[in-house]
Order: structure tokens, then sequence, then C-alpha cells
């Protein structure tokens, strides 16, 4: 979820669906499951129940649109500004040298949201474990060949 959530252009917005992604559910004591999806993403919406109503479905729906009209769901807008805090509890979950193909440091410079939090202790550490992409060469065969 975190390389579709960060591979996605801005601005963005994450739903968190049913009780495991508050708390993790019923599943909160298995070493398999992340307890609390804010703790890796911001979440901009989340709609409770296991599995939740329709009507719950399509309330929360209204709601995140309310929220995107008037400007308040803007989870993405922290991601960027705290992405240190985000990255520490990534790191803790998947291990220290957890990276993904996108830079998220890079966009946080392109939409001036560059904060005091973006950068930090976690930052750091993904520099000395993240590779770099490069692009790949195509070449044409020559008709000898």
């Amino acid at each position: 979820m975190i390389l579709t959530y960060e591979q996605m252009g801005a601005p963005k917005y994450v739903i968190g669906i049913c009780s495991c992604t508050v708390n993790g559910g019923m599943y909160w004591q298995s070493y398999a499951t992340a307890k609390r999806l804010d703790e890796y993403l911001p979440v901009d919406l989340y709609i409770a129940g296991c599995m939740p109503r329709p009507e719950a479905v399509i309330a929360g729906m209204r709601q995140l649109m309310e929220r995107i009209r008037t400007g308040d769901a803007d989870g993405w807008r922290d991601y960027y500004r705290r992405y240190d805090w985000y990255l520490g509890n990534q790191q803790h979950l998947f291990g220290e040298d957890w990276q993904t193909p996108t830079d998220v440091i890079a966009e946080a410079r392109h939409y001036d949201l560059l904060g005091d939090q973006t950068l930090g202790e976690h930052t750091e550490l993904l520099q000395q474990y993240q590779k770099p992409l490069e692009a790949l060469e195509m070449r044409l065969k020559p008709d000898s060949e």
C-alpha cells in the first residue's frame, strides 16, 4: 500500500475501511498485523465496522468529498512535512533498509512542503541504503546481426 501511495500523484487520499485499519481489529494480537494504518500513511477518513454497512461507506465517501471541497483533506501534505516520522515507522515494520522507488524528499521540495520534520535520522538511514534508479539502456540491433 505504501508503494502505491508514494507513486500516486498529489493530491492523494487514504480511506481506512474496517476495524483492522484502526487498531488491528480481531487480529490485533497477531505478530503479522500492522495495528494502525495512520502510523504508516496519513489517513483522511476512517469507515468503521467489520464489515461496514453500505450506508456507512456512502456516508464516509460524502464526508471525504466535502473535506476535499473545503480543503480539509490534506493528509498528503502532512506526509511530506513529517516524512521522517512516517518513514521511521515504516522502517520499524519492514527493516532499516526499507525503501521505495519514489523520491519523497524531492516531491516535498517540489510541492514546497519540505518542513523541519521532513528530514531526520530515518531519512539519513534511508540515504545509506537507497539505490538510485537507473535508466534502462535500449538499443536497436543493426540489420547485419
